[in-house]
């Protein structure tokens, strides 16, 4: 029989044990970091019951940290009570209504046409090649380098996107929809092309850009 966890760091070693596996690697990662460093140390050893919607919601206004982080902070410590309703251990999770903000601390720098030109002008082949994949192709960062020269597929021109790459450990995207090719426009070819004859890692195998 199952033994009901009663404490906040007993549903996280339930959790971890019999639900984490089942996300991607980074997900993971981000789970034990986050729950490691702030949701145990505060609620670890308080029962499930006791925990409650404002507290929690003083608790991360005090941490001089980004919304987005408290945000994902928030959302980690929802996961777990979400996962005891799920086995049918409580009927409410405190931690839904808790209020916070991803408003980002300040607004992106998005270049024009014109300063994006500019930029790539100033690049190395290398460089070119690696702002332009990435600017015509919104790859995430984890995806972006573990592609090989094998993904890009000159005839269709799609660069094929089969893996990812977090903390140097290689796994599926971190969705079913980033498995699938994405169109290469040819200027972008025509750089990563330039950038192969000059790569020491040319082979179909090797890395485009093997020392990011």
């Amino acid at each position: 029989m199952v033994r009901v966890p009663q404490t906040v760091s007993e549903l996280i070693n339930h959790y971890s044990e019999h639900e984490l596996g089942r996300k991607a690697f980074a997900s993971q990662e981000n789970h034990r970091v986050l729950t490691k460093r702030y949701i145990e140390p505060r609620w670890g050893s308080l029962q499930l019951s006791s925990i409650r919607t404002v507290d929690v919601e003083s608790w991360l206004d005090g941490f001089d940290l980004a919304p987005a982080s408290k945000t994902k902070i928030k959302s980690t410590f929802s996961v777990l009570y979400s996962h005891a309703i799920r086995n049918e251990w409580l009927t409410f999770n405190p931690i839904s209504k808790v209020r916070t903000s991803s408003k980002r601390l300040r607004e992106k720098d998005v270049l024009t046409p014109a300063e994006f030109q500019a930029l790539v002008a100033q690049l190395s082949i290398r460089d070119r090649a690696m702002v332009l994949l990435a600017g015509s192709t919104g790859l995430r960062r984890s995806e972006f380098i573990a592609l090989t020269w094998a993904d890009v597929n000159t005839t269709t021109l799609e660069v094929n996107v089969l893996r990812s790459c977090v903390r140097n450990h290689f796994g599926n995207t971190k969705t079913e929809c980033s498995r699938r090719p994405v169109p290469l426009h040819p200027l972008v070819l025509e750089a990563l092309l330039k950038w192969r004859e000059q790569s020491l890692y040319r082979e179909p195998t090797d890395f485009l850009f093997p020392s990011i």
